[in-house]
């Protein structure tokens, strides 16, 4: 799938290696939350917004969004940023410049802050991380999540059929979504003694009769085509994510994951940017800024050797 090649060549453009599985995101809801609204799943972040104040309307302790505003939490505001930007880079390859600080990712992260700061999600979601995320939406007390493919079977196994399903993630005024997964693969050394014995094994690795199995116990979309019509894969709730990956409107962000500084800033730096922004202890537009200087230093570091 082209998916897989784009994020093979997320450095410099060229194909270092491929994934064997592609790790995605997308939009869970509660379905007896949803249906009490009276409105449809959101498609646009517009409709996201509006969904979850709903919800969150409902009283009873409830909440529209189990917003992750703990560890990794930035990645998802960075959805919400790329969605206004309507480009899939973090990092302009021709300047080196991050986007962060343009006015339409200020404007896509000030979406994001207001889903806190409206009260569309829990005062306790500040420190959330994926398994306080999770555990608020299959205990029914978040109608709205976004998440890893893995959670769907954790969903069935703690809501039960029928109690949730799954819809793309919503796309912003551009149009487009961009999923800031990671992602893991093979790859083979420049510097290999034996390149063609190395590629026989990443080629059978990748093969579809071999790779099935495995990529569905891990929870995977495949990257072969092959398997795009395998039940496994293209029914029931999993099914968003091979929508994803064949949709026009939403592909995987280009994250600047080579950079040393990277895991950094998802987890400690952004976090922290983050959690002052949605306490209002630091503006939306400060608050972009300060990520963009960021990860701009870092770029110009790495060109720099």
């Amino acid at each position: 799938m082209d998916a897989a090649f784009q994020l093979g060549r997320v450095i410099e453009g060229k194909l270092y290696y491929l994934p064997y599985g592609l790790w995605g995101t997308a939009t869970y809801y509660n379905t007896e939350m949803l249906e009490a609204t009276g409105m449809e799943p959101p498609v646009t972040t517009d409709d996201f917004y509006k969904v979850a104040m709903a919800m969150a309307a409902q009283g009873d302790g409830k909440f529209g969004y189990a917003l992750r505003g703990g560890n990794y939490g930035m990645t998802h505001a960075v959805m919400w940023m790329l969605g206004e930007v309507g480009s899939p880079n973090v990092i302009d390859p021709e300047t080196g410049l991050c986007v962060f600080d343009t006015p339409e990712a200020i404007e896509g992260l000030g979406k994001y802050a207001a889903l806190y700061q409206d009260k569309a999600a829990s005062p306790d979601s500040l420190n959330w991380a994926f398994r306080e995320c999770v555990e608020s939406f299959t205990t029914g007390s978040s109608g709205l999540l976004i998440q890893s493919n893995e959670v769907v079977g954790i969903c069935n196994e703690s809501m039960g059929e029928g109690a949730f399903n799954t819809t793309m993630l919503p796309v912003g005024s551009s149009g487009k979504a961009f999923d800031t997964s990671g992602q893991t693969g093979y790859a083979m050394s420049a510097k290999s003694a034996n390149k063609e014995a190395a590629w026989k094994l990443i080629a059978f690795l990748l093969n579809p009769e071999v790779s099935r199995d495995y990529i569905i116990s891990m929870g995977f979309t495949p990257i072969n085509t092959k398997l795009a019509d395998d039940p496994a894969f293209s029914e029931g709730t999993v099914k968003v994510y091979m929508d994803q990956v064949m949709s026009d409107q939403i592909s995987f962000a280009n994250n600047p994951s080579y950079l040393p500084e990277w895991g950094d800033f998802v987890t400690t730096f952004g976090t922290e940017q983050l959690q002052m922004m949605f306490l209002g202890q630091q503006s939306v537009e400060d608050t972009a800024k300060n990520l963009a200087a960021f990860l701009k230093e870092a770029e110009a570091a790495y060109r720099s050797k």
